[in-house]
């Protein structure tokens, strides 16, 4: 799961119940079993014509438009509790066309208000999209890691990215909001096993769940390519991207040690 909001607190576990089986239930399309968690005059989004939902009626007539028109299905990845009492959940959000074609793979935070054991009110935060780089991508993913000064490499350079994207389409992933270029991860395979490198977040975009999105994303394509274990390269100097790891399920492998000799030596 992945959200690592400013000030965050552990949720408790009936809203966690809560929520849980309101996606279930919204995936299976049962609109009825959601709005049973729901207060009856629950505020709720529109995000397809804007502005907000008053009500079990209009929520009901809403998703019901909205599934003639698009296949949703949202996945949680973290819930925690802010200190305002607000329940966010990351999910990761796949929107398909009748036919079954992907529109758009989001990564968005869910904000709920609950209140007597009922969702009272849901807004939508901040949304990315997580995909593969592409050539044009390149150059943004290099100033990235430059604002987020990152320990520089020998292969920190545009022959580098050009030779790993033409080498493995799916390898470079980044995260973008709007325009821009916010997260980058490395997502290596080479056969027998998967390797992380350069995760990356713009520092002002650092704590909203990017990083965690990326990662989750990453570790989604390597197992289905076959990966059993995974790996990532650390530098141990950086607290925050040790306790990152740790607290993602990995753990620091000691007793080991990392040769390298770089080309033309």
């Amino acid at each position: 799961m992945g959200g690592h909001g400013t000030g965050a607190t552990i949720v408790s576990e009936a809203h966690e119940q809560l929520l849980r089986r309101a996606y279930e239930a919204f995936n299976a399309r049962d609109i009825d079993g959601v709005l049973a968690m729901m207060h009856a005059d629950v505020d709720w989004p529109n995000e397809m014509e804007g502005g907000h939902l008053h009500g079990h009626q209009e929520v009901r007539e809403y998703w019901r438009r909205q599934f003639d028109l698009i296949d949703s299905n949202v996945e949680p990845q973290r819930i925690e509790q802010r200190p305002d009492g607000q329940v966010v959940v990351t999910v990761r959000q796949v929107l398909r066309d009748r036919t079954g074609s992907v529109i758009s793979e989001d990564v968005v935070e869910h904000r709920y208000v609950i209140s007597k054991g009922l969702i009272e009110r849901m807004e939508v935060g901040d949304r990315w999209t997580i995909r593969s780089a592409s050539v044009q991508d390149i150059e943004p993913v290099l100033s990235l890691w430059n604002a987020a000064g990152s320990s520089p490499s020998v292969t920190d350079t545009r022959e580098g990215l050009m030779r790993l994207v033409a080498t493995d389409r799916e390898a470079l992933l980044i995260a973008q909001v709007g325009g821009s270029v916010v997260g980058s991860l490395i997502a290596a395979w080479d056969g027998w096993r998967g390797s992380f490198y350069r995760l990356v977040v713009h520092p002002d975009r650092r704590r909203q769940g990017i990083a965690t999105a990326l990662l989750r994303e990453g570790e989604r394509r390597l197992w289905a390519r076959g990966a059993v274990r995974l790996t990532a390269i650390v530098i141990d100097e950086e607290a925050g991207a040790m306790g990152f790891w740790r607290a993602a399920g990995y753990e620091h492998q000691r007793h080991r040690a990392r040769f390298v000799r770089p080309s033309g030596t």
